[in-house]
């Protein structure tokens, strides 16, 4: 809801640090989102390693989407 203010006042910070406790807490969808945002710089500072990590950890909670997003930023980042 931060993230798109569907109801709120838009708030990308905010939303990032909704997104991570879901992440912690073992919900893909959560890190795929702050992954998106770390890749992107939204509402974040760009880090492509931490986005790299992040989908990783989705893809190995099982979004499969994420798995491809590792791929990508695996040869953005230089960890192939």
């Amino acid at each position: 809801m931060h993230y798109d203010g569907a109801g709120l006042t838009r708030d990308r910070r905010t939303a990032a640090g909704y997104f991570e406790r879901a992440c912690d807490r073992g919900q893909a969808r959560g890190c795929a989102k702050l992954g998106h945002q770390y890749r992107w710089a939204i509402g974040v500072g760009i880090d492509w390693i931490r986005s790299y990590r992040l989908f990783k950890r989705a893809c190995d909670l099982g979004d499969k989407n994420s798995c491809a997003q590792v791929l990508d930023l695996a040869k953005l980042a230089g960890l192939r």
